[in-house]
């Protein structure tokens, strides 16, 4: 923020029209010096005014922005968290599926060696 207050006061000072001030003094024209002196004065006062104004702004769309962030990075975090906990839960189901087809099959197979017959069901 403070090197944007140092950038908006130079651009001021550079549009100012000093080099106007320098000519009329070099001309000498008394007349010349005040039009130049009272015209350069409220031009400062217009830049100045535009400078605070393009500061102001900017200064307020900085904190938007910062919101708009810490929003992004709440919602970004909260989406992580749904999907790692989405992930762990198809791990889980996955896991259990394998722990009871395991489980079946060793039944299965013990009751082979067994020389029970198992009927399984017809697939339509």
């Amino acid at each position: 923020a403070e090197e944007l207050h140092y950038a908006l006061a130079a651009s001021v000072r550079r549009f100012s029209g000093e080099n106007l001030l320098l000519e009329a003094v070099e001309v000498g024209s008394q007349e010349l010096i005040c039009t130049i002196t009272s015209l350069q004065r409220e031009h400062l006062r217009r830049l100045q005014t535009i400078a605070n104004w393009v500061e102001a702004r900017l200064e307020w769309m900085r904190v938007q922005f910062e919101e708009a962030s810490k929003l992004m990075d709440d919602w970004i975090r909260d989406r992580v968290r749904t999907e790692n906990e989405a992930i762990k839960a198809a791990v889980a189901y996955m896991h259990h599926t394998l722990l009871t087809s395991n489980a079946e099959d060793k039944d299965t197979s013990n009751l082979a060696s067994s020389g029970t017959r198992r009927l399984r069901p017809r697939a339509s």
